[in-house]
């Protein structure tokens, strides 16, 4: 853990969300927010035909550790299925709250470490993998009905 909570590489993670615009048109777009800080999202998901992540999107209003959490939802959820998502969601909920759990299986996630110590932060941090494991389950119910 650092004792600086916005270290340059957190920064430099939350800036590289400007990489994932939430320009034109998704399969799945859905809104989260989280009272506890006031911080939103909209996070659009282009799912291909066997369930992967093919795009992402993200329409951020976020502090710095919701933004590079965002950041690494993006950058790393191409190429998976929901039940990836679902996983790493978990995942990183219980490494959040207990001190003692492992980091979670997910890329550059050592980035965000700083953030278990600002609990009323955690709901921001998890708002990008709440919001893309929605939209994909989403995605995967459109096309089993379809």
């Amino acid at each position: 853990m650092t004792d600086q909570p916005y270290s340059r590489e957190l920064l430099r993670t939350a800036v590289g969300l400007a990489e994932f615009p939430l320009a034109g048109r998704f399969d799945v777009l859905v809104d989260r927010a989280t009272p506890v800080c006031g911080s939103r999202i909209t996070l659009g998901l282009d799912v291909a035909a066997d369930g992967r992540v093919t795009r992402v999107g993200i329409g951020p209003h976020l502090c710095a550790f919701g933004q590079a959490s965002a950041a690494l939802f993006a950058r790393h959820a191409i190429g998976l299925r929901m039940v990836d998502l679902d996983t790493a969601r978990d995942a990183l909920a219980r490494w959040l709250d207990d001190e003692t759990m492992p980091s979670p299986n997910w890329p550059e996630i050592a980035t965000l470490a700083a953030v278990r110590s600002y609990p009323a932060r955690h709901a921001a941090v998890l708002l990008a993998f709440e919001a893309g494991a929605e939209a994909a389950r989403r995605a995967t119910n459109r096309s089993a009905a379809g």
